[in-house]
């Protein structure tokens, strides 16, 4: 018997004459893939289909102000305010260090004193990043 495995993803589509096949296919969470219908592809089979997500890009915090590059960056895991900042290509010349602020999603300020970090007084004011966080340097 010939079996074939049918995938689609965004405008692609690929057929497999092969019993079991994995691949990644990126799409985007709320694109439409059309309906299948299993008969289409492996006639009196049930087929099983395990979709797994490898990596949710949907997470980003925002910073903006006085750093290198201000902009919306992938939040892909555990981030604290200093790592955002080295990611943002850290400060310029006249950034006011001690006056950073995160604005929650929820309107919530959480003020950061990068120098009181540095020099290891407040390491506390470290804090992770949450989804749509946005680090304001003035």
């Amino acid at each position: 018997m010939s079996t074939a495995i049918a995938v689609a993803a965004g405008s692609e589509s690929w057929i497999w004459p092969v019993a079991e096949t994995t691949m990644e296919a990126p799409t985007h969470p709320e694109s439409d893939l059309p309906p299948v219908r299993r008969s289409q592809y492996v006639p009196g089979a049930s087929p099983v289909v395990t979709v797994a997500v490898t990596q949710a890009n949907s997470a980003r915090f925002y910073v903006i102000g006085q750093v290198g590059k201000s902009g919306e960056f992938p939040l892909s895991g555990p981030t604290t305010v200093l790592q955002a900042l080295a990611l943002a290509g850290g400060f310029k010349d006249f950034a006011k260090t001690d006056g950073i602020v995160i604005v929650r999603k929820d309107q919530t300020v959480v003020p950061v004193n990068y120098k009181r970090i540095a020099d290891g007084k407040d390491v506390a004011q470290n804090v992770l990043l949450a989804p749509g966080d946005t680090i304001v340097v003035p």
